[in-house]
């Protein structure tokens, strides 16, 4: 993401940072439903990268400071020949957008297989109750609850939003004032998502 950001998109050192740290977040986010797409039916999950790939072009080829990096670039390049566009900073682009679907795919069987995980904890918990509890072994030895860190990485991520409008103090940041504020939205609506992912990630009854 980084060298992509840095030679394509031609991103600075802070929008370089702020851009990856939002696209690894944005998949941490998209995990628990991703997971779950994946084991109701894999084409769901299949769709549902190659959407989640298509938001993304479409977000960089807007949010970019490449002047040779826009829709009416590449018509022109696609009407001059495909050795012009084979040379492009199109390819490049796509490439990546390709990268990322087969990332957000080949992650979403690694979901499903834990949540599959857990539901099998689910299913020995319950065979367990149909047998003596040993207080010992199966209570004090079983050590801490596990928490959800979602909310607190959500706080983080918009608060991260927030202080990446900083940047635009510099007189140098204000020249493409709205790729920061995409860039600072995206972390926003990332770090919402975390914080609401526990009204959502509750496995039905």
């Amino acid at each position: 993401m980084a060298s992509l950001a840095r030679f394509v998109l031609h991103y600075s050192l802070g929008q370089q940072f702020l851009i990856t740290v939002a696209i690894t977040l944005l998949f941490i986010v998209i995990s628990n439903p991703l997971g779950r797409l994946y084991n109701l039916r894999r084409n769901y999950a299949l769709i549902f990268s190659l959407f989640l790939s298509f938001l993304l072009y479409f977000f960089f080829m807007i949010a970019n400071n490449n002047p040779n990096l826009s829709l009416n670039s590449l018509t022109v390049l696609i009407n001059s020949g495909w050795t012009d566009f084979l040379l492009s900073v199109h390819l490049w682009l796509i490439l990546a957008t390709l990268a990322f679907f087969v990332l957000s795919y080949r992650f979403a069987a690694l979901f499903g297989k834990d949540l599959m995980s857990s539901q099998d904890e689910v299913i020995e918990f319950f065979e367990k109750l149909d047998r003596p509890i040993d207080v010992v072994k199966e209570v004090i030895s079983a050590g801490a609850r596990e928490s959800n860190i979602f909310p607190l990485v959500g706080w983080m991520s918009m608060g991260l939003s927030g202080v990446s409008l900083l940047i635009l103090i510099a007189p140098v940041a204000r020249t493409k004032i709205w790729i920061n504020l995409m860039i600072s939205g995206l972390l926003f609506l990332i770090g919402l998502g975390m914080l609401l992912s526990k009204y959502f990630s509750k496995q039905p009854a």
